[in-house]
């Protein structure tokens, strides 16, 4: 009768940690998927960012409904915000900076990017993922079903140059 109790609390600790193992292994490719996507979404923000010296209105929608199904179809992902509307205010090298607009459709008079002049395409997702073990609302660490979720921002900064020639 001792070894099967023994084996018992033997299956329980392993099932125990492959299930924390699996959910962290999870959380991981989730985080790289929407790394990945969001990164796209930037590479052909950036490019018509250089061929309009800004977003124009017409893609704007597009871009914002592109970032919008990233977060939907992820598990981790809960918002995104970019700095097509307005200033959005980022972390660059350990310091928080204020990155200007670059939607052409919210831009004033006088405020178009020139030939030459460096815009800042930025994304800013939130990310929520949750953890099982170690959960701070569970009862004396005795409840594995409560979850205990992290937040932080994830930001997506790059340099792109303006090349249109405007008259």
């Amino acid at each position: 009768m001792h070894r099967m109790v023994g084996t018992v609390f033997k299956v329980i600790a392993l099932s125990v940690i492959i299930m924390g193992l699996s959910d962290t292994l999870f959380v991981a490719l989730d985080s790289l998927t929407v790394t990945r996507r969001v990164a796209a979404v930037q590479n052909v923000m950036m490019r018509e960012m250089q061929r309009n010296n800004g977003v124009p209105a017409e893609t704007e929608a597009l871009f914002n409904t592109q970032l919008q199904s990233i977060i939907t179809r992820s598990n981790i992902a809960k918002s995104v915000d970019t700095n097509m509307e307005h200033s959005l205010t980022v972390r660059l090298n350990g310091a928080d900076v204020t990155v200007p607009k670059v939607g052409i459709a919210h831009f004033s008079s006088g405020e178009q990017y020139n030939y030459g002049e460096l815009m800042y395409s930025a994304i800013k997702v939130e990310m929520q993922p949750r953890s099982i073990l170690f959960s701070s609302t569970a009862n004396a660490r005795g409840e594995f079903t409560a979850f205990n979720y992290f937040r932080y921002y994830q930001d997506y900064v790059e340099t792109v140059p303006a090349l249109r020639y405007l008259k």
